[in-house]
């Protein structure tokens, strides 16, 4: 199937380092959301859904497991919400949600939005 090669291909080359926390990304996004914070911003910080065959990959995948945990807890830690979409479209029935592998399309895109509003926002 040319969708699991190219989930595999692209959960692979997206994979974390395994010391991503003391990398400039993940300091950049606790000093930003401290900075938010600060500054009275209402913030909800989302993990975005992947497409099902991207999902399959990187859910046995400690290392993205690991990132999604580092980013709640960075979040929590600044005060932030936190919502995991992760795996919302996880399901095949929803692969034609996505424009590739883990971008979503004019079909998904919407769909997330209204549901990442109410779980941030309701």
């Amino acid at each position: 199937n040319v969708r699991k090669g190219l989930a595999r291909n692209r959960e692979g080359y997206q994979k974390p380092d395994p010391g991503f926390r003391n990398q400039e990304p993940a300091q950049s996004l606790k000093r930003t959301l401290e900075y938010l914070r600060r500054r009275g911003a209402d913030v909800c910080v989302v993990t975005t859904p992947v497409s099902p065959e991207y999902y399959t990959y990187a859910k046995a995948d400690s290392s993205t497991a690991d990132a999604i945990n580092y980013v709640a807890r960075v979040a929590e830690q600044t005060g932030a919400r936190y919502r995991n979409f992760f795996g919302l479209f996880a399901e095949p029935k929803f692969a034609n949600y996505f424009r590739d592998m883990d971008h979503l399309n004019e079909i998904g895109a919407p769909r997330f939005t209204e549901k990442a509003l109410a779980a941030c926002f309701d």
